[in-house]
């Protein structure tokens, strides 16, 4: 699963994102791919992940990862929805609220 906008109605609590292919220019596919106001993120913070080259990139890639999360919509008959933040472990995963593991699986 994929989501540049948002998480797929699914009962996954883990969602790759993006590989490790991307070695150091994950931040940067983030950057141009993904719809930050959905995750609670407003682009121009983030400026510097558009430059791998950028001496604060790292840095602010560390921002983001502490700082976003996608609100989902409740479900019918549910008060709230999940809250999805991001984790970096090598790839990239989006990890719901609800996840019961301190593993990436």
């Amino acid at each position: 699963m994929f989501f540049v906008n948002r998480p797929r109605d699914t009962d996954e609590t883990i969602s790759l994102l993006l590989d490790d292919a991307r070695g150091i220019y994950i931040p940067q596919a983030f950057y141009n791919n993904f719809d930050f106001p959905s995750w609670g993120l407003k682009s121009d913070d983030y400026m510097e992940l558009s430059d791998p080259n950028n001496e604060n990139y790292w840095e602010v890639w560390n921002a983001l990862l502490r700082e976003a999360e996608y609100h989902e919509a409740p479900k019918q008959g549910e008060a709230i929805g999940h809250v999805w933040h991001l984790e970096q472990d090598g790839s990239l995963f989006a990890i719901r609220d609800d996840h019961e593991s301190d593993e990436i699986d």
